[in-house]
């Protein structure tokens, strides 16, 4: 039977089984680069879509997608990074700012096609 250990044996010990699992390499940074402009591509289009049905317009269309990529990047950071998105890219932006800005120009194409077959046609 093995002995508990207790204090700081144990918590040297946790950590190192810890520090096995958090080891951010440049692979997996690139992977998961590579993996948030995918979802926000994604995200892009159904934004995209959905705002030009609305029948936003201009300031108000870019203002709505804003806010529609914040609550998704928040929603990301929370759900998929569990909360620490340090561990799984080099900085907060990488989540925020990078992954957003990777789907703009299909949000735009798809906003502008939606907005013209509901409203123009």
């Amino acid at each position: 039977m093995r002995a508990r250990r207790t204090g700081a044996a144990a918590a040297n010990e946790d950590d190192a089984r810890l520090a096995k699992y958090l080891v951010v390499n440049a692979e997996n940074v690139a992977h998961n680069a590579r993996v948030s402009a995918r979802v926000f591509t994604y995200l892009s289009i159904v934004s995209g879509i959905a705002i030009g049905a609305l029948g936003y317009t201009g300031v108000r269309g870019f203002a709505a997608h804003g806010v529609f990529m914040l609550a998704s990047a928040c929603a990301v950071a929370a759900s998929k990074c569990e909360g620490r998105p340090t561990s799984f890219f080099p900085s907060v932006d990488k989540v925020f700012l990078d992954g957003p800005n990777a789907g703009l120009p299909t949000f735009v194409l798809f906003w502008t096609l939606s907005y013209n077959c509901c409203h123009l046609f």
